[in-house]
């Protein structure tokens, strides 16, 4: 591990999963400071457990090793600067789902690969990708519709980072398309440099964050698409007429590309079914609740890079402490539906899942 200054350099890395059963982990990790950092577990009883770090060959005098010791509910940072035996005690579990989560899944570590200042500059670089755009009105400097050139310039730098995805700036920034070309069943994609859309982009493995599809009715040619961005005045499952969808999408810095569909796909489509589909779910609010599942759909094939699939439920659990609602309707939701339960937060439902 490097330090670096980079957006994602403040994201741990993985350094073992310690239970009962599995003591060590999967063996000595190789941290920023000390090349040699051995853990063990140790059951004290159902209520409290220690964890033993012995670390070894520092790499200079002075160097440390921040390590995050977490799960959905216990979260605890330690600094080592110094080789040998440290006891880390943990105590106080009495919650029965927290107990049936440490029973089965036990503790995690997570090593930094920067230091403090590094990692505080690396964050403050992944926030300003998403600070600023964020409201309807296209007349207002930094916080209104359009996207500023310090956040384009954060999210083009996460691109090529995350997804070694290279923007190159074009001199044509805009090309006049006849609306009359555009026909029924037309995808247009959407970029919008604004934090959202490019992790979106490094969650999916996609070149775009936002899919519209053009759908002409009786009234003319609409845009139909699910929307709920601060940016943007209509909410859920709306048709947007094209001169206005044009003219919020350049208020909104889109960047659109327009892919015609295939001519015998659209000679193929019942568009009078289409139309009518649209009416039954117009209105119909945004998909929050199947977002991340379009990301992981797998138990840890399909995570992106950058992101350790170990501290996937250990950032939510921080998340539900600050947002529980938001973590509720991303996560929660989905995951009670498919276990059959209701109303379980993240912890519950790993000691649910544990039993």
């Amino acid at each position: 591990m490097g330090t670096t200054q980079t957006e994602g350099a403040f994201l741990p890395v993985y350094a073992g999963t310690f239970t009962e059963a599995n003591p060590v982990g999967e063996g000595t990790y190789v941290g920023t400071c000390f090349n040699k950092i051995d853990f063990r577990y140790e059951t004290v009883d159902e209520t409290s457990f220690n964890l033993y770090v012995t670390l070894d060959e520092p790499k200079s005098l002075l160097c440390h090793d921040y390590i995050l010791f977490a799960n959905t509910e216990i979260r605890h940072a330690e600094v080592f600067f110094h080789k040998g035996t440290h006891k880390l005690s943990f105590t106080g579990i009495t919650d029965p789902a927290s107990q049936s989560e440490i029973s089965y899944g036990g503790i995690k570590a997570f090593g930094f690969c920067s230091g403090v200042k590094d990692s505080v500059i690396s964050l403050v670089k992944f926030l300003e990708a998403f600070i600023g755009g964020t409201s309807a009105d296209p007349d207002k400097a930094i916080w209104g519709s359009h996207v500023p050139p310090y956040m384009e310039r954060r999210n083009v730098e996460f691109l090529a980072e995350a997804m070694e995805y290279e923007l190159v700036p074009r001199e044509i920034k805009k090309v006049e398309v006849d609306p009359d070309l555009i026909q029924s069943g037309d995808f247009l994609a959407i970029l919008r440099l604004d934090g959202l859309d490019p992790i979106i982009m490094y969650g999916t493995g996609s070149h775009i964050g936002h899919s519209t599809m053009a759908l002409r009715f009786d009234e003319g040619l609409y845009v139909v698409e699910s929307q709920d961005a601060w940016y943007w005045p209509t909410h859920g499952l709306q048709r947007t007429p094209w001169a206005d969808w044009i003219r919020q999408a350049e208020d909104a810095s889109f960047a659109v590309s327009w892919l015609p569909m295939r001519e015998e796909v659209r000679a193929s489509a019942d568009w009078d079914a289409v139309r009518a589909f649209f009416f039954e779910n117009e209105g119909v609010p945004y998909g929050y609740p199947n977002f991340l599942f379009g990301w992981i759909d797998t138990y840890s094939d399909n995570l992106p890079p950058l992101l350790a699939n170990q501290i996937f439920a250990v950032l939510f659990g921080i998340l539900e402490d600050i947002v529980p609602d938001t973590v509720n309707l991303f996560l929660n939701e989905g995951l009670n539906k498919r276990l059959g339960t209701e109303g379980l937060n993240l912890t519950q439902i790993a000691g649910h899942l544990a039993e």
